[in-house]
């Protein structure tokens, strides 16, 4: 019999009494391997709004890429929809990530980098309209209330809160009190550019990690209305579920095409 025993630390009596030569066993602990980290690509997605002269720039200015080297990798992402901005330890990856998604966001464009799928040109569309409405209304950060409210104005968003049982028009004219009442517009005196929240990207985030496992080439309006209930505390989640709309809901519908409005016609078709 054999145990292990940390080195310096004092064998109990009984045992020490108790072994003899016999019962001496050579425990040896298994050799772990260490793996080298891997590097990481830093990607650049098309959107319809990120300009050909700003991608240049920030591949000369972040990534120090020559003048033809970035020409030709903004022709990639936007001819193939995607390119490699460059190749790094994921510490530096990191750092030229946040570094490009500030000077985007400086510029106010939605330049999407990292994304695993692209967007819809119709959610590339709303979540453009999101900034203008938080800008519009000059509001601090560009928050779920605002995306929420913009969806309902596109066809795959009213579309699956329609069909999940809510009130698009009720849901609006809610959402509108939150936003004029609830949020702090800025003085008129400060310049606005309106930051999308952290809870705004873990969304976009997640969205794409369920669009990729439904087997999707693009995220849409569904994938981020279901991403939306995990942020408990928001209060577009909260206005979601006064409608009677749950996540499960919401993914019984985009995954599999079940819809309260038909189980409703069902329910009064069978009624005398």
């Amino acid at each position: 019999m054999a145990r292990l025993v940390k080195r310096g630390e004092a064998m109990p009596d009984w045992e020490a009494d108790n072994e003899s030569e016999h019962d001496v066993g050579v425990v040896t602990e298994s050799q772990k391997q260490v793996k080298k980290p891997p590097l990481y690509k830093v990607l650049l997605h098309n959107d319809d709004f990120t300009t050909m002269e700003f991608v240049v720039d920030i591949l000369r200015n972040v990534f120090h890429k020559s003048e033809l080297d970035a020409v030709h990798i903004m022709l990639a992402v936007h001819q193939q929809g995607m390119g490699v901005a460059g190749v790094y330890t994921y510490e530096i990856a990191e750092a030229k990530v946040n570094k490009v998604t500030q000077l985007a966001r400086d510029n106010e464009f939605p330049l999407l980098i990292g994304r695993r799928l692209m967007l819809t040109p119709e959610l590339q569309h709303t979540i453009q309209r999101t900034f203008e409405e938080a800008l519009q209304r000059r509001h601090e950060y560009v928050t779920l209330e605002h995306l929420l409210y913009a969806l309902l104005d596109e066809k795959t968003g009213s579309d699956v809160i329609q069909h999940c049982g809510g009130n698009v028009t009720a849901l609006k004219h809610e959402l509108e009190q939150f936003l004029t009442q609830s949020l702090e517009s800025l003085p008129k005196t400060r310049r606005v550019k309106p930051d999308y929240t952290a809870a705004f990207e873990r969304v976009l985030e997640r969205a794409a990690m369920q669009a990729q496992g439904s087997g999707q080439t693009a995220i849409d309006g569904g994938n981020i209305l279901a991403a939306m209930f995990q942020e408990r505390h928001s209060h577009a989640v909260y206005l979601l579920a006064k409608q009677g709309i749950s996540r499960l809901d919401v993914l019984n519908y985009i995954a599999h095409g079940v819809s309260k409005l038909e189980a409703g016609a069902g329910d009064d078709a069978s009624q005398p």
